[in-house]
């Protein structure tokens, strides 16, 4: 189906429909595993409104925004703000959007300016680690099994430009 043609109304029930029964958030192509016929399915849409009121409440004072990095946090920095930035990581092709390491440059010199409290996630990598030493930094290890050959041990790295509790 073409969701082009479709109204706002109906991309967004395709679009919740389509991350209710997708793997790790991804849509296209086989993602899905082994099919089991034996169990109920996910998607279940008399549980939809529950979700979706939960998600209205939970976000309902959060501004979330499509804008360039440089603007948005040019726009919302303020001592009270919490930026989180997951910038594509060093050397991924699979985005859009690549993030140079002159990108993570910038970036780390205006996680030191700013007013706010900012955290940026990465996996290991260290060029990432080097550029952003200045900051405190907290490691997550994980299995990560969103690929082909099964799983991979991988460790996320957060960076914030201030103390991150214990």
């Amino acid at each position: 189906m073409n969701p082009e043609i479709l109204t706002e109304l109906q991309r967004a029930a395709r679009f919740l429909f389509l991350q209710k029964l997708a793997f790790g958030g991804r849509v296209k192509g086989r993602n899905y595993g082994n099919i089991n016929t034996t169990k109920v399915s996910k998607f279940n849409p008399h549980e939809l409104w529950d979700g979706i009121e939960d998600i209205h409440r939970r976000l309902s004072s959060v501004q979330i925004e499509n804008l360039p990095w440089r603007e948005a946090i040019e726009r919302y920095d303020r001592d009270y703000t919490l930026i989180y930035a997951d910038p594509p990581y060093l050397g991924f092709k699979n985005y859009s959007h690549s993030f140079t390491i002159k990108d993570y440059e910038e970036l780390a010199d205006v996680a030191k300016s700013i007013e706010g409290t900012i955290f940026i996630s990465h996996k290991e990598h260290p060029e990432i680690r080097k550029l952003l030493r200045a900051m405190d930094v907290k490691e997550f290890p994980f299995d990560y099994s969103f690929q082909k050959g099964g799983r991979k041990k991988v460790v996320e790295l957060v960076f914030c430009n201030r103390e991150i509790p214990q």
